[in-house]
């Protein structure tokens, strides 16, 4: 497994079990993505699947990442995604897994990247203040 590939899976997971080990009143996981899920888990073993043509997704990493998303909206969890990629299909997968999540999507280009957490953490201190 020379190429890079992204286990978007594996990540929630392990947000899942930090999560676990650090109770939180209201728990939520930042994302930081381009969007697309090429790895995932089938039990122990890892497998890797790349986008179906340009700009694609690769539907089972995707089906498999949002069987983590549900797990974690089950369970009380906010997903808050940053996209760093305007692809439609894969704009479309952040899209979907914020609309089952009920989290927030951001949209911004990775150097404006910092700048947009910035306002959203601000947002967050001010709104619990009052």
């Amino acid at each position: 497994m020379a190429e890079p590939f992204t286990n978007l899976q594996e990540g929630l997971m392990l947000a899942e079990r930090l999560i676990a080990r650090n109770p939180s009143r209201s728990p939520q996981i930042l994302v930081i993505t381009d969007g697309q899920p090429t790895a995932y888990f089938l039990g122990r073993e890892l497998h890797v699947e790349w986008p179906m043509g340009f700009g694609g997704v690769s539907p089972h990493a995707v089906a498999e990442t949002m069987k983590q998303v549900r797990r974690l909206t089950r369970r009380g969890v906010t997903i808050n995604t940053f996209m760093l990629d305007d692809s439609p299909e894969l704009l479309g997968f952040v899209e979907h897994m914020t609309e089952v999540n009920r989290g927030r999507a951001f949209f911004t280009a990775p150097s404006r990247l910092g700048s947009f957490m910035m306002v959203d953490y601000l947002n967050g201190r001010r709104n619990r203040r009052f």
